[in-house]
């Protein structure tokens, strides 16, 4: 496999980046790039030479569907910048100024098989 998709979908109000056509910026920053570096990791997507990567937010009020595309090189650059930010948080943690929430999840993720 040469090209890749990463595609997240979004429910629910449409933030203010995704209105703003700026979807990186919105914390979903942080999501396509650990989704796309996470591919490597995947049998039969260790050998992907383009990886793109888009949003689809489902707008269940009105029906609309609002979707934030980003080329391969938006992506790759988004992973870069992905490692720095965990490198500071790291730091962070070690260094006891970033404390883990001890409040109960107010939601949990659920990974199916398909």
């Amino acid at each position: 496999m040469k090209r890749a998709r990463v595609v997240d979908y979004k429910i629910g109000r449409l933030p203010d980046a995704m209105k703003k056509g700026s979807a990186l910026l919105g914390g979903e920053r942080l999501q396509l790039p650990v989704y796309r570096g996470a591919l490597p990791g995947i049998s039969g997507f260790e050998k992907l030479r383009s990886v793109e990567g888009e949003f689809l937010h489902l707008q269940p009020a009105d029906g609309r569907i609002v979707e934030r595309s980003f080329d391969a090189s938006e992506l790759e650059e988004a992973c870069r910048r992905l490692s720095a930010v965990l490198e500071i948080v790291g730091d962070g943690i070690e260094g006891r100024l970033l404390c883990a929430d001890q409040r109960p999840p107010a939601r949990r993720l659920a990974v199916q098989s398909l």
